[in-house]
């Protein structure tokens, strides 16, 4: 019984550390959120797409891709059937978004904590040929470690999260990625990292 009651305390004591390691928040810059481009709303979920897949990579994945139209709704995750299916949200795109290393939070040692993000990106047509798209983030978090011992339902330490305010960079580099599809990049502000000064 006292081995048991060790170990519980030990699990508690190490994910109550986990969680409170001291986050190192750097400045945050202020890049768009939003961005107007010259296409049709149809087309827009679609280029997007494309961009994903061409200009995502390891240090900033864009996964579970969801938009009206693709595999079956009742596959989707339960958060994106619900953006999903507001007449708002016809043209939209939800999608998640990992970074392995962020630019803004940093423990302690100053080692960035890798960073997660769900998202929409919102089309709203300006015209017959011009489309606004915002990104509206739902959840932004980091990962602080793992946990100590494995949990059901597959035995496996599982990651523990903290929720943290959305850096506004993860945001702009998918709007890039629409840039760089539409081949406009060049036309489009510059991504800041560091904070305006």
């Amino acid at each position: 019984m006292k081995t048991i009651i060790v170990i519980l305390l030990s699990v508690l004591i190490f994910n109550e550390r986990c969680t409170a390691q001291k986050i190192i928040t750097k400045e945050f810059p202020r890049n768009p959120t939003s961005y107007v481009f010259e296409m049709k709303i149809d087309d827009a979920r679609f280029t997007l797409e494309k961009g994903f897949f061409k200009y995502s990579d390891l240090k900033f994945e864009v996964s579970d891709v969801y938009y009206n139209g693709t595999w079956k709704r009742g596959s989707w995750p339960e958060a994106a059937r619900e953006v999903l299916a507001r007449d708002v949200n016809k043209y939209d795109v939800w999608m998640r978004v990992t970074v392995d290393s962020s630019d803004i939070y940093f423990n302690r040692k100053k080692k960035p904590f890798s960073y997660e993000m769900v998202c929409v990106a919102h089309f709203i047509p300006v015209d017959a040929n011009t489309t606004k798209i915002e990104i509206k983030v739902l959840d932004s978090k980091i990962n602080m470690g793992k946990k100590l011992l494995p949990g059901s339902p597959h035995f496996v330490r599982g990651a523990v999260y903290k929720p943290v305010k959305p850096t506004t960079i993860e945001e702009y580099k998918i709007i890039q990625c629409l840039g760089k599809e539409l081949g406009v990049i060049n036309q489009m502000p510059v991504l800041k990292i560091a904070p305006p000064g």
